[in-house]
């Protein structure tokens, strides 16, 4: 179970995301991390992490990667205001 104290939230564009700092990360996991300083969401692999839009980080390029934690949870935003009242 996380401790709250290590858990953090990131927004999204369709809500946002619980990052636990501390749970340990397994091959397939869905992480928040860093990258040239933009954060950045992707799934973890020993030797590659795979971005959300499909380019894979690796080798050199993954020393420079920082990574914040993984995601535990997922809240997507259901309510719009986008329309006429």
């Amino acid at each position: 179970m996380s401790n709250r104290n290590s858990t953090f939230r990131i927004d999204t564009a369709t809500g946002f995301m619980l990052v636990d700092s501390v749970t340990r990360i397994k091959p397939g996991d869905l992480v928040a991390f860093q990258w040239e300083g933009n954060p950045m969401l992707g799934k973890w692999y020993p030797k590659h992490l795979m971005t959300e839009d499909g380019e894979a980080i690796e080798g050199e390029a993954l020393e420079e990667v920082i990574v914040l934690g993984k995601i535990v949870c997922e809240i997507l935003t259901l309510e719009r205001n986008e329309g006429p009242v």
